[in-house]
């Protein structure tokens, strides 16, 4: 007589709901071959593979759309974020030093970008970062200290946009 050994593999939706010590000990006793947790709010994460945060979801079009619940001032890289750290005056015009986040491998970074004429799409200069959407630099004014974007925003320099929406995808 031949006994089959089975190890599932055990697929936990929202895990930290399955925290107790009584639902670890009935999942250990499956004998599981391997155990994956899918979640937004882990609080314990075990062999983290893969993350998907809510604005990369929306970016790849996973999610519809978003719908702003609340809004603090707050600086977060899952919204845009723009400094006019300087704006220097050349013989024909001003350039602009602006501080951003941009998406890179693995994660976005706050970096410095230069600019000297209006025009700079500051979507492309994120690596397309879908809340730099309409973010054009339409006018470098060094006498008065200001950029403005082709989207109304007017920043003055050391001033910066932050804001923090706290939203759920529909």
């Amino acid at each position: 007589m031949y006994h089959l050994q089975l190890h599932p593999i055990v697929v936990l939706d929202e895990p930290q709901n399955m925290e107790s010590e009584q639902a670890k000990k009935a999942i250990a006793s499956l004998n599981p071959l391997c155990t994956l947790r899918y979640s937004a709010t882990h609080r314990n994460r075990y062999n983290l593979v893969c993350k998907l945060d809510p604005v990369q979801a929306y970016d790849l079009k996973l999610v519809k759309r978003i719908e702003v619940s609340l809004i603090v001032d707050d600086p977060d890289f899952n919204q845009p974020y723009i400094q006019v750290q300087c704006i220097s005056a050349t013989k024909t015009n001003g350039t602009v030093r602006l501080l951003i986040d941009v998406n890179e491998k693995n994660e976005p970074q706050r970096k410095s970008i230069s600019s000297s004429t209006g025009g700079i799409d500051l979507f492309d200069k994120t690596n397309q970062r879908s809340n730099y959407s309409g973010h054009i630099v339409d006018e470098v004014n060094a006498v008065d200290g200001y950029v403005s974007f082709s989207n109304g925003l007017v920043l003055y320099v050391g001033k910066q946009m932050r804001l923090k929406f706290i939203w759920y995808a529909k």
